[in-house]
């Protein structure tokens, strides 16, 4: 499960590295460039990459609040974890 984003870091916080179209996270208003500072109101940041992954898929609901820092914005995204596949190395939507 997942929301349809590829992470790099940046800095020590979380940075969204493409967005996967028609992908939950795109729905949600997520674009690239994005930084990631919480998930489900945790902060992220620091965190190793492995471990923001496994925050997000890992969560306890089927939704999870991405908290979203852009320019000089903060907007929280609540976005639904969909079943990812993989196809030529890359995850897509099912």
């Amino acid at each position: 499960m997942g929301v349809g984003v590829e992470l790099t870091m940046e800095h020590d916080e979380p940075v969204v590295a493409r967005v996967m179209a028609g992908g939950a996270a795109e729905k949600a208003g997520v674009v690239a460039g994005d930084h990631l500072i919480a998930v489900d109101g945790q902060s992220v940041v620091g965190m190793t990459l492995g471990d923001v992954v496994m925050k997000i898929r890992s969560a306890p609901r089927p939704e999870v609040a991405l908290r979203i820092s852009r320019a000089d914005m903060l907007f929280t995204a609540v976005v639904r974890r969909m079943a990812m596949k993989k196809e030529n190395d890359q995850y897509r939507p099912q």
